[in-house]
């Protein structure tokens, strides 16, 4: 496949529309949320901004469209916020959103399900408590005993092992052995 068909298929992709509660909807601008390309051509557009703020000696994590930037100070976020948002707006026409864009000290914050700690040899990360809520969540919803009692119980085990094991892969870069060991 060359590069014309690639393009070719990124922009069908892109002007395919939407399903909203069953019908289909134009999309007159940016990429379908949730989609599979989504985060693909968040990295391929964002790649300026990576440059950018690399530029600036900042540093920073990003996925797709969902960054954190680490400063020293409260003062030095709020000043570095303003200065991004600006150019993210003059350079690549994109818009922070408002209710995500904020200052937080890194333990009170949550970047992809994460939060971080500061333990005695540097800043690690763990599951954030609202990651760790929608995991039980999950499990009482296949444990609760009207659905539960209505299929065989390797089904039910089977669907729990791999509700775990899909959380555990996701969060193992996290300190999270104590709270599994305490919980199961």
């Amino acid at each position: 496949m060359n590069e014309s068909e690639v393009l070719g298929l990124i922009r069908k992709f892109l002007k395919a529309g939407v399903m909203e509660n069953g019908v289909k909807q134009k999309t007159e601008e940016g990429t379908p949320q949730g989609g599979p390309l989504s985060p693909l051509l968040a990295n391929i557009y964002l790649d300026k901004f990576d440059k950018e703020l690399e530029q600036r000696g900042l540093r920073f994590v990003r996925y797709a469209d969902d960054c954190i930037i680490f400063t020293k100070s409260e003062k030095a976020a709020h000043r570095v916020i303003a200065s991004v948002i600006s150019w993210l707006k003059r350079k690549l026409f994109l818009t922070a959103s408002a209710e995500k864009t904020r200052v937080v000290r890194p333990t009170k914050g949550k970047f992809l399900g994460f939060t971080f700690w500061k333990g005695s040899d540097g800043w690690k990360c763990r599951p954030h408590d609202d990651s760790k809520k929608r995991l039980k969540e999950k499990i009482r919803s296949v444990t609760v005993r009207r659905k539960a009692a209505a299929i065989p119980l390797a089904v039910t085990f089977t669907r729990i092992n791999q509700i775990v094991r899909g959380w555990i892969n996701y969060y193992r870069i996290g300190a999270m052995s104590m709270w599994l060991k305490e919980t199961f």
